[in-house]
């Protein structure tokens, strides 16, 4: 068993191997242009591979047409080594499927936690801006409480400060009018006792008398 023959025989883990990159071809031709590109150039090379190797077996008479099957041994262990890689590609595609399906799930949980510390945030603002309007409104309502207090306070002060000095205004004007009146007895009393002098000294008649009573009159209307 030569060299060569080892090779040649493993046309049929070739063939087995552009079957894989086909189908793999398949599954990524409607995602990734490049992938579906890399996966043809494998199936052809594989495909033309396994007819090389059966062609130039043939040629070496290692078999022929007919005795292409059953399968030598050395055939067996290239199938059995192409079977265990593409067992060991699939496990690494369901492995990372896994991963980035772990990591997704992983991200969505980070982003809800993200989204539901925001929220929290967000209520935690929104009850402080409700706690501080709150605030502002209640010292509005105790300054306007404190602005009618002082408004009533400065009516109530205007309204005594104006009630003192009208009844200082009405006291000056009794004391003022008393004041006349003093006067005018005082004056009174000074023609009276002018006019009993002159009644004193001399006898009268009535018409000096209504004289007397004239000039009293008129007296009394000039100092009024």
């Amino acid at each position: 068993m030569t060299w060569k023959y080892l090779l040649y025989a493993q046309y049929p883990a070739f063939f087995l191997l552009a079957l894989f990159f086909l189908i793999s071809y398949m599954r990524v031709r409607k995602s990734s242009a490049v992938k579906s590109v890399l996966w043809v150039l494998l199936f052809g090379a594989a495909l033309a591979c396994s007819v090389l190797f059966d062609f130039l077996g043939v040629q070496q008479k290692y078999w022929t047409l007919k005795t292409l099957f059953p399968l030598s041994v050395a055939s067996w262990i290239g199938i059995a080594l192409v079977v265990v890689a593409i067992i060991a590609r699939i496990v690494h595609i369901i492995e990372k499927k896994r991963s980035r399906y772990l990591l997704e799930k992983e991200l969505r949980r980070a982003e809800k936690e993200k989204n539901a510390a925001a929220e929290e945030k967000k209520a935690e603002y929104e009850a402080r801006l409700e706690g501080a309007k709150a605030e502002r409104e209640e010292l509005l309502r105790e300054a306007l409480v404190k602005a009618n207090k002082r408004e009533e306070e400065i009516i109530s002060e205007a309204r005594e400060s104006a009630a003192r000095i009208k009844e200082k205004a009405h006291a000056d004007i009794e004391q003022e009018k008393k004041k006349a009146l003093n006067e005018v007895k005082n004056e009174i009393s000074s023609i009276s006792i002018g006019i009993a002098e002159k009644v004193c000294e001399k006898e009268i008649d009535e018409e000096k008398h209504a004289d007397l009573v004239l000039e009293f009159i008129n007296r009394i209307g000039e100092a009024s």
